[in-house]
């Protein structure tokens, strides 16, 4: 059972809090068949809950992990997957993998006729409140993650990720890093990457004969 991804004990209470706050965000985005980015869906948040500790720290580089619950939730209810509506910083590029026929199952969705189900699932996710006040002073202002936490980040995107990608991407993992670091969401750091290894090519690859292939997965990311 170690593998099953039903299985969230490893939840923190940012990533559940963060995950109700931004569903009727992108409720919202559904309903007007918009899509949002990442800095636009903390930006909201913050508007909306001012006051609330969880909010204030969040940045746009953790959305996707603060997500996780919420696609989590989802997937139980055989409901499609919100996330799809979100794209890249740098263009209108969606960083969903299926984001064009997962996009229409969402448009399509009548939100409100499933938002009892999905309220009531919350509770199967309990998680320990941080005590803000104890790390007000030392720590006044939101902190980007480190490195270690980059790479879990990193990995955990692979993991579930990896089929949809090129051999020769194996080889990446340190301009991926070097992204994040510069404070990219994990999807539009991989986007980008895919993006060079069509322009420049890669020892692994043979650019001609392998052109329908490098367009496919572009297309995919």
């Amino acid at each position: 059972m170690q593998n099953d991804k039903t299985e969230v004990p490893h939840y923190t209470a940012h990533d559940v809090v963060l995950s109700t706050i931004y569903l009727p965000i992108l409720i919202r985005a559904a309903k007007d068949k918009q899509t949002i980015t990442y800095g636009a869906l903390v930006k909201g948040a913050k508007e909306l809950h001012p006051d609330n500790e969880y909010v204030k720290r969040s940045i746009p580089v953790l959305v996707g992990r603060r997500l996780n619950v919420l696609r989590q939730i989802l997937r139980e209810n055989s409901l499609p997957d919100l996330s799809s509506l979100i794209v890249s910083t740098s263009s209108s590029d969606a960083v969903h993998l299926k984001a064009k026929t997962e996009r229409k199952r969402v448009y399509d969705t009548d939100w409100d006729s499933h938002a009892s189900i999905i309220d009531s699932n919350w509770v199967k996710y309990p998680y320990d409140e941080v005590e803000f006040a104890e790390i007000k002073e030392r720590d006044p202002e939101p902190k980007a993650p480190s490195r270690e936490e980059l790479k879990r980040i990193n990995w955990d995107y692979w993991q579930e990720n990896k089929e949809l990608y090129p051999k020769w991407f194996r080889s990446k993992n340190e301009e991926v890093m070097s992204l994040l670091l510069q404070g990219y969401p994990v999807a539009d750091c991989y986007k980008r990457v895919l993006d060079r290894g069509e322009t420049q090519g890669s020892k692994d690859i043979k650019p001609k004969k392998n052109a329908k292939k490098l367009k496919k997965f572009r297309r995919r990311v």
